[in-house]
């Protein structure tokens, strides 16, 4: 592929609900956006410049999925943390999908204020899979989050299909072979997958999409409920 037919992710528009961000959330989502670019840009460089060394390009490439993996783990988490700390009340929403256990260590440091309740909160959800991922904004935002989720507009991926709910199944099944496949990559000492630039640059492009329709489903929230 030549450099100038490369897919990139700098030409999207960012979220439409951007302007009326918080300060924190411009950050986390200024953050977010360019450790998305950051690793198309490695996606890239690794196939167009390591083409000499085979064994180190594919070891390179190998750390895509567990990138983006924790990069959008990170970004749910900080926004977590932003919405339990604006109402503590909206911890209490997910006692039913996760139990959520208070040590005294972290009573001590909420005491001190040098951790938040959304810190405590936002550290021990799980989000090793597309579905923990439903469910915890799913038991935040219910009822809204489904109805929300599925009509963000997605136009800028896709012109011919504007709605999410048109993408969600690839939406889906990219995402969850990305966090298995992150798995296997941690966890084993050398997974058969190959990994060619169509298919890191889609994983690229739907945690993109993913983390864009959460926020603006939590930012439409927000605004109806506050």
């Amino acid at each position: 592929m030549s450099r100038s037919t490369k897919v990139t992710l700098k030409t999207i528009p960012k979220l439409k609900s951007y302007s009326k961000l918080s300060f924190s959330g411009k950050q986390r989502f200024n953050r977010f956006f360019k450790r998305i670019n950051y690793t198309v840009d490695l996606i890239h460089y690794a196939l167009d410049e390591m083409g000499d060394n085979k064994p180190l390009q594919k070891e390179m490439l190998r750390h895509i999925p567990t990138a983006l993996v924790s990069i959008l783990q990170g970004c749910i988490k900080a926004l977590l943390c932003s919405l339990i700390d604006y109402d503590n009340k909206l911890a209490l929403k997910l006692e039913h999908i996760h139990k959520i256990d208070f040590d005294i260590g972290a009573m001590i440091e909420i005491r001190k204020k040098q951790m938040t309740l959304g810190h405590v909160v936002a550290s021990t959800i799980p989000l090793n899979s597309i579905n923990n991922i439903y469910n915890l904004f799913d038991a935040l935002l219910s009822p809204d989050f489904k109805k929300h989720f599925d009509n963000v507009d997605t136009s800028f991926y896709n012109k011919t299909r504007p709605k999410l709910c048109d993408n969600r199944k690839k939406l889906h099944t990219t995402v969850e072979k990305m966090f298995r496949e992150r798995h296997s990559l941690c966890h084993e000492l050398d997974p058969p997958w190959y990994f060619s630039r169509t298919k890191l640059i889609n994983m690229a492009q739907m945690t993109y999409l993913l983390m864009t329709a959460i926020e603006e489903t939590v930012f439409k929230y927000m605004e109806k409920n506050y």
